[in-house]
């Protein structure tokens, strides 16, 4: 059954994981760690993926790479997502995340990151330098699946550039090296994120092969949520950068809560922006502070006189001034509400 209801098509599944109706939380870099993946969990998101882990990085016994592979049982469904330019590597650090890793705290699916265009990671053979060796691209996920019974997915581009655009033809290499899942960034690494999304590429990759495929690339609302479903009949919806400072997008677009859902005010926004630096604080401890800026600056974004508010975030030292900003901003907002 591949019923589609303007979100997933019902009864699609990779490996175990059943896709249920509502989009996919895209792995940022970042961004995406236990406190914002909870946020878009409770607001509807369906499945969602970890930041990315360098293989080296867990071979080596990075403490940085145990944090970002780390989640909490409430964040099932959840994939990790890993980088690296040797077959070999990739099946080690596999195997040292299912060995070190309780039965009942392995991640859902592990995905093989083909799409990535920052210069360190496409420099070192990983990310989307991938995509330029199609071979070693299949080696790899067949490493990566004969190391493992999760099932293991991969995330894509377009292409290289817009004269080498081959996502159509490595979704199938990698579906017959024991790929379950592929998820296409409908956009070139030549483009990194700017320019639109090609979706003609998601609709030819879903035409290729057999296993679901999640298409990614400027959704930031239901109409082209529903949009991108229509015009690509991919299994399901990435989507990243549009929900962060947004984390309610998820409801936005889910099928069962999007009729009843009403996004939030100014003073919402803000009390959730409170709420999830308290969640960092806890989880991280201070650096939460530091890391939580680029957070608060999406959930500032356009809102009445926010730039002070921003600007002073930055000097902030400690938790206490920082809630302490925001806060008082809360009730600037409050007060602009009251007076119409």
């Amino acid at each position: 059954m591949e019923e589609v209801s303007g979100s997933l098509r019902y009864g699609r599944q990779i490996g175990r994981v059943e896709l249920q109706a509502g989009a996919v939380l895209a792995p940022m870099a970042g961004f995406t760690d236990t406190p914002f993946r909870l946020l878009c969990k409770r607001y509807g998101a369906a499945l969602v993926y970890g930041q990315l882990v360098s293989v080296k990085s867990i071979i080596y016994g990075n403490c940085r790479a145990a944090e970002l592979l780390d989640f909490l049982p409430e964040e099932k469904p959840i994939a990790v997502q890993l980088f690296g330019a040797e077959p070999r590597e990739m099946a080690t650090a596999i195997k040292m995340i299912t060995n070190q890793m309780a039965p009942d705290h392995l991640p859902d699916i592990i995905d093989i990151n083909m799409g990535c265009p920052v210069p360190k990671v496409v420099n070192s053979g990983a990310g989307c330098a991938l995509m330029r060796d199609p071979g070693l691209a299949a080696a790899m996920v067949a490493a990566a699946a004969e190391a493992t019974a999760i099932p293991v997915t991969v995330k894509m581009r377009s292409g290289w550039d817009a004269q080498h655009i081959n996502a159509p033809e490595l979704a199938k290499l990698v579906e017959m090296a024991g790929a379950q899942a592929v998820t296409v960034h409908a956009r070139t690494r030549e483009q990194f994120y700017s320019g639109r999304a090609d979706w003609s590429i998601i609709k030819e990759v879903k035409a290729a092969v057999d296993i679901p495929v999640i298409g990614n690339g400027d959704v930031d609302s239901p109409d082209s949520f529903a949009q991108m479903l229509a015009v690509t009949r991919c299994d399901a919806v990435m989507v990243g950068r549009a929900a962060l400072g947004r984390p309610w997008l998820f409801a936005e677009l889910s099928p069962s809560r999007r009729d009843s859902f009403s996004p939030p005010q100014p003073v919402e926004v803000i009390a959730l922006a409170i709420e999830h630096l308290k969640a960092a604080l806890r989880y991280h401890g201070p650096e939460a502070l530091y890391k939580m800026r680029k957070h608060l600056a999406f959930y500032l974004k356009g809102l009445r006189g926010s730039h002070r508010i921003k600007a002073a975030l930055l000097q902030a030292s400690n938790e206490e001034q920082a809630l302490s900003l925001l806060t008082e901003y809360q009730k600037y907002l409050a007060g602009l509400e009251q007076n119409g």
